[in-house]
């Protein structure tokens, strides 16, 4: 073995060893990050799924991780049997934490009154609302309504304007023999969660997307312009 093969395979030794080093360094790295962080699982989606999917199909297209307690979204499942016979009430993106709001039972959900078109360029997001958080119920497809977020950290609560003027495209009822049709609810307030689908930008549905899974989102009815436009 000649001088210049010797040199050869020790500059690959040693490339691999440096590569193990690395590896080594990062993974340690990490794991001091997250020393002390109290783990918990999450079901996350591997790929986008469509709303109406049902849950026992799903283990093709999540995965679970351990992700630290802070990092896990409000109502997030760490196992797929939590929502078995349930189906997806909305899009799910490639990513996103599986929420247990954003099931539902197969055909105890019905579409809102009328349909709305969506603004070029918008997208539509759909979340979970207490009645109360939803102006008792009285939201209709086609309002305009003002989007808060309220959270808190350390003890410290803190609520800000999201957006103003933001379309409700469509609102669904949970079906059920004691909820009042969505023709009654001025008169008897609903009393199960509301999903209430709204138009609205990428920057916008960022951050409610954000408070409704670090805090609470709460819609409420704007008064009419000057144009006399809905708000």
């Amino acid at each position: 073995m000649n001088r210049r093969t010797k040199g050869v395979i020790a500059a690959i030794a040693l490339g691999a060893i440096g590569t193990f080093v690395l590896v080594a360094y990062v993974q340690g790295a990490e794991d001091r990050a997250v020393a002390g962080e109290e783990m918990t699982k999450v079901v996350i989606a591997s790929r986008a799924i469509d709303a109406g999917t049902a849950a026992d199909d799903l283990r093709v297209a999540t995965k679970t991780e351990r992700v630290p307690q802070k990092a896990r979204g409000a109502n997030a499942i760490s196992d797929l049997k939590e929502v078995k016979g349930l189906v997806t009430t909305t899009d799910l993106v490639d990513g996103e934490q599986l929420l247990r709001t954003r099931f539902a039972k197969e055909g105890t959900v019905r579409k809102g009154v009328g349909s709305v078109k969506v603004p070029s360029g918008y997208v539509e997001i759909t979340l979970s609302l207490e009645p109360q958080r939803a102006v008792g119920g009285l939201i209709k497809p086609g309002n305009k309504v003002v989007a808060i977020g309220t959270t808190s950290s350390g003890g410290v609560d803190s609520s800000a304007v999201i957006a103003h003027q933001v379309l409700v495209t469509n609102v669904q009822i949970e079906n059920k023999s004691n909820e009042p049709d969505q023709s009654e609810t001025k008169k008897v307030a609903p009393t199960r969660n509301l999903l209430v689908t709204v138009a609205v930008d990428d920057q916008t549905a960022t951050k409610m997307l954000a408070f409704a899974d670090n805090g609470n989102v709460w819609l409420g009815s704007e008064q009419q312009t000057a144009t006399g436009a809905s708000q």
